[in-house]
């Protein structure tokens, strides 16, 4: 599905439609059992291609509720990262339909998490959190808080810059 062949990506997308039973089962019993959810980014993936962002929504709300009551232990291993992932694409959706609060909610959410991770470096923490202070401006202009929406706007490039992801900040200065 995230071929550059638009061939490749159909077929992908058909998988994914043929197979998304047993996708949602497999990842059903991985948010019982506390594990890894890989699978939810590749069901989410394809609810973007199909532009489907209410089942996307309903999915990404059904896995960040589970993912609230792992242990800590989980966001201290090397999978913790999927934590604040599946978060930011629980905000991606509010902010798709327009419920700005809860997006915003998501995004401070993820400000909070991501800095505890403890398997990932420094420089790709501070990387995450440059997206959600730029998901954060994205938010506020929305929402006519132009002051508010420089602020995290800025507050995106300077960690973009600092940590020479040039090509991030580009849609920032957007």
């Amino acid at each position: 599905m995230e071929s550059q062949e638009p061939q490749e990506r159909q077929t992908g997308i058909l998988f994914c439609e043929w197979e998304y039973e047993n996708l949602y089962h497999a990842l059903e019993i991985c948010l019982q059992n506390q594990q890894s959810i890989s699978i939810y980014f590749c069901l989410d993936k394809y609810f973007l291609l199909i532009n489907d962002n209410q089942s996307n929504l309903q999915l990404a709300e059904k896995v960040c509720l589970a993912v609230d009551n792992y242990p800590p232990a989980f966001l201290e291993s090397q999978l913790g990262y999927q934590v604040p992932s599946a978060i930011n694409r629980l905000g991606n959706c509010y902010l798709e339909a327009k419920e700005y609060h809860k997006a915003r909610e998501c995004y401070q959410q993820n400000l909070e998490i991501t800095p505890k991770l403890v398997g990932e470096e420094e420089r790709q923490k501070q990387l995450w959190m440059s997206v959600d202070y730029h998901q954060l401006g994205r938010v506020a202009q929305e929402l006519r808080e132009f002051s508010e929406a420089r602020r995290n706007y800025q507050l995106a490039l300077e960690i973009s810059l600092e940590y020479g992801a040039r090509y991030d900040s580009a849609s920032t200065y957007h």
